[in-house]
């Protein structure tokens, strides 16, 4: 066996590996983004470091068959990113296809802006947090940017998120087939059952809400094994503390989860203890907190002179919470599913309430499951109140994962003979789990032939699809707006070489032709829809923006931009404000509300003076000075 490892690995592996990394590295080397390529390196020896650290571990806190556990790692890793995140050229997915890419620019968009140079909170902003634009941009150092790269990040995030299920579950006690079986109806319900692909809709997945999931391996991996107590709880508290930074609904949804999981090990804990136990919690999390926050001040203030303007993201917060964009909801379906979810939240935090005050013989014996189903349980919580505003059915998959592992752990729970649950009720338990399973599964059996052959699994498996072309599709980011190729070659043609180029178009051509041509835009915008949503906080860097453009300068238009341009000249009194909702004016040209303010600006003091025009009427323009009045 060992001659033939030898032979295999020196044979056959190494000539094998000399061959693929040569062309992986000239394939990215020929590339934009051929920087990354170190990176890339990084990651990929990253990844083979956790898999040795991971089946160490399993050998030495021995929870039991480490192989086996790993192996449903790997097919959850290859099992939940889709590979197909837009579907381009089909008139029945151009809806889809629209709203994928509408969402998707909200995170694009500042980070493009990262990549040419900006700062988060001191040059862009974005509604969906700060330090996970920085992540994005990182990624996209070793991914070019795009959508498709977008979506296949956010597929990874999402694998990541159900691995860290996993593994809570199972470090809790529960058995491998539960566990295994429950990802199994987690996968096919909750990633092959959407409505969207994996990846469309950021907003609702793991990017924004998967933290909470580190506490919760922390928590139960330091209960579980006492002698790893000190790196588990480092895991806590890194997670809270890069959590503190990314965004405020990532924040306060693990500190909550954190905070539930210390309230039951206080309360079964000797009185004596408790005080130690809460202030020592307190005082850590408030500690790493502000540590975070300290070196993302001198971080920001190393790479752009200013320190970073917390203000600016929490006035786009209240907006969302208090302000007009806050009457933005969607009503719940007659009967929705979501409206399940809460009772199972509901009943599992009395069971443990129950279970601490009524019967401290099974907490001694099963203190890590009850942990366990303590953080699933107020992750639960923190998930559902996002569907309080947004209710629409197709999200409630993104919000159901922790309800699914509550399940495996309770029935775990109520089978341990100390319990002393009747046999009539076990019984009864998993009579009504596995119902609930095949309804979940039959509800999202008609979409699983397409979300399974779109995985990375169903293109890996052999006589499928090629896995190389997927990711290629993503690598290269197919066209999703027909004009953008046409602005991309206009840019390259007529304003070559420039780092940041001045695009005042529709929103989503424009930010897919900056994004194509490798460019941030000069117009201090991200995404302009999600900056018009609070203009307010823009006005001043727009207007220092204007102040600078001299006669000769170029930018590039669309029959929209020079629509609104001319409205404004014979208009001079119009404002682009008055009527507008949720950044769009009253009376919308395919511009947003921030887009045509600018053209106004600029219409004060400048013609403009037609340079090329492409086949479908984006135009590159030059700014000619405009003669004064009579």
């Amino acid at each position: 066996a060992e001659t033939l490892m030898f032979v295999v690995s020196f044979a056959i592996l190494l000539p094998l590996s000399v061959i693929a990394s040569s062309r992986i590295a000239d394939r990215v080397a020929a590339g934009p983004n051929r920087a990354g390529l170190p990176a890339l390196a990084a990651s990929l020896f990253g990844a083979l470091a956790l898999v040795m650290l991971f089946t160490k571990l399993t050998e030495r806190f021995a929870w039991g068959g480490g192989e086996t556990d790993l192996a449903v790692i790997l097919l959850l890793l290859l099992a939940v990113p889709n590979l197909v995140v837009l579907v381009t050229g089909d008139p029945t997915e151009a809806y889809k296809t629209s709203v994928t890419q509408f969402h998707q620019n909200f995170y694009l968009g500042p980070a493009n802006q990262i990549l040419a140079g900006d700062a988060m909170l001191v040059d862009t902003l974005s509604q969906y947090g700060v330090a996970s634009i920085y992540f994005l941009a990182g990624m996209f150092k070793v991914f070019p940017i795009g959508n498709g790269t977008l979506g296949l990040i956010e597929g990874l995030l999402s694998a990541l998120m159900f691995i860290g299920s996993y593994a809570a579950v199972r470090i809790a006690g529960v058995s491998r087939l539960l566990a295994g079986s429950t990802m199994a109806v987690a996968v096919v319900a909750l990633v092959y059952g959407l409505e969207f692909p994996l990846g469309a809709l950021l907003q609702h997945g793991a990017f924004r809400f998967g933290l909470p999931v580190g506490v919760i391996v922390g928590a139960v991996a330091e209960s579980r094994w006492p002698q790893a107590a000190a790196p588990a709880r480092a895991l806590q508290l890194l997670t809270v503390a890069i959590a503190s930074i990314w965004a405020l609904e990532a924040f306060a949804y693990t500190l909550l989860t954190l905070v539930a999981i210390v309230a039951l090990r206080a309360a079964t804990m000797p009185a004596a203890e408790r005080r130690r136990e809460l202030v020592g919690w307190a005082a850590g999390v408030a500690g790493v907190c502000l540590v975070a926050h300290l070196l993302f001040a001198l971080a920001t203030l190393a790479g752009s002179g200013e320190l970073p303007d917390w203000g600016w993201y929490l006035n786009t917060l209240r907006e969302f919470l208090a302000g007009q964009l806050g009457d933005l909801t969607y009503d719940f379906s007659r009967w929705s599913p979501g409206l399940a979810l809460g009772p199972i939240y509901l009943a599992s935090a009395a069971a443990v309430v129950l279970i601490v005050r009524r019967r401290p013989d099974v907490v001694a014996r099963a203190r890590t499951m009850l942990i366990a189903i303590t953080g699933m349980t107020a992750f639960g919580v923190a998930l559902l109140s996002y569907i309080v505003n947004r209710s629409a059915d197709h999200i409630i998959p993104y919000v159901a994962l922790p309800a699914l592992m509550l399940g495996a752990l309770w029935l775990t729970l109520i089978n341990r003979p100390g319990l002393a649950v009747p046999l009539t009720t076990r019984r009864a338990a998993l009579g009504f789990a596995l119902a609930i399973a095949a309804l979940l599964v039959a509800v999202a059996a008609s979409s699983v032939n397409t979300r399974f052959s779109q995985s990375a699994l169903g293109y890996a498996l052999p006589g499928g699809s090629s896995l190389t072309t997927a990711l290629d599709r993503l690598w290269e980011s197919p066209v999703v707006r027909p004009i953008a190729p046409e602005g991309e070659e206009l840019l390259e043609t007529y304003m070559p070489g420039e780092r940041r180029s001045i695009v005042l178009t529709s929103p989503d051509p424009g930010l897919e032709i900056l994004i194509r041509s490798g460019r941030g835009s000069a117009v201090p915008l991200g995404d302009p829809y999600e900056d018009s949503f609070v203009p307010e906080d823009h006005l001043g860097p727009l207007g220092e923006f204007v102040e600078t453009l001299e006669p000769g300068d170029r930018m590039l238009i669309d029959p929209p931009g020079r629509e609104v341009f001319e409205l404004y000249r014979r208009e001079p009194s119009r404002d682009p404000f008055t009527g507008s909702a949720f950044g769009v004016p009253a009376a919308a040209a395919g511009l947003t509300t921030l887009q045509e303010w600018v053209l106004k600006e600029i219409g004060k003091r400048f013609e403009l003076r037609k340079v090329a025009r492409s086949v479908n009427g984006l135009e590159v323009v030059e700014l000619v000075p405009r003669p004064p009045p009579g």
